[in-house]
């Protein structure tokens, strides 16, 4: 996959100017507002979809692990 360049893109002015709105969204909130934000943001922002296609093709299990005798920890496939 081929990235496009940006030419005179400033990544630190852009990420200030970001941190900026998200403080100025965010500075009279309460605590539990403050959460309930930041996963309303995620819930509906700009990679959801990609989450939501992730998580549909990835299995959750914990690993199956054994403990040998020297007592360390494998895991086994």
């Amino acid at each position: 996959m081929k990235h496009k360049h940006i030419k005179n893109f400033d990544c630190l002015d852009f990420k200030s100017k970001i941190q900026g709105k998200i403080y100025n969204e965010t500075k009279k909130m309460t605590h539990q507002e403050e959460i309930d934000y930041y996963i309303k943001k995620a819930r509906n922002g700009f990679f959801n979809e990609s989450r939501k296609q992730i998580l549909l093709h990835v299995e959750l299990k914990p690993p199956k692990l054994k403990i040998n005798g020297n007592m360390k920890i494998q895991v086994q496939e």
